[in-house]
């Protein structure tokens, strides 16, 4: 009985490699996908770039059956001396994405301290680069940029 499951397993594995399907990768053969980027400044109200702030990237994935948000982390990252980030969702499909942005200050007093602050960012209708032709659709991407107001 195991020699006639490994060779049904063999040939069943020959036949999806011919048709060119993977078990390995975020994507699954056939489905389109794109990446979506948002990049921006954090900076203080006087308009002063802020550092290390923590930038974390969620998408809103809808409700759930009790009507719920669901929400989804994608990327994190934290800004650089000059207040620049960064984020990307890679792999979703090609369609209008919403996500939430939320801004956290890390060092505490070291160059301010600032209330955590949450930014919606929509692709509608986005448009796509750099795609090759078949599944992969490209990038968009998006500026964001946010002022940080001061903790009292």
């Amino acid at each position: 009985m195991k020699k006639i499951l490994s060779i049904a397993n063999t040939v069943i594995a020959a036949a999806l490699s011919l048709l060119g399907c993977s078990l390995e990768g975020p994507v699954e053969y056939g489905t389109p996908s794109a990446d979506f980027i948002i990049n921006g400044k954090a900076s203080s109200h006087s308009g002063k770039p802020v550092k290390n702030i923590a930038v974390v990237m969620r998408q809103n994935l809808g409700t759930d059956n009790e009507g719920r948000p669901v929400i989804a982390r994608t990327d994190s990252t934290g800004t650089d001396n000059n207040g620049n980030y960064r984020v990307k969702d890679q792999h979703r499909f090609p369609q209008a994405q919403t996500y939430q942005l939320t801004f956290s200050d890390i060092d505490g007093e070291e160059n301010g301290a600032f209330k955590d602050t949450t930014l919606t960012v929509e692709f509608n209708n986005p448009q796509f680069a750099g795609g090759d032709g078949r599944w992969y659709s490209g990038e968009t991407s998006k500026e964001a940029n946010i002022q940080l107001r001061p903790e009292e």
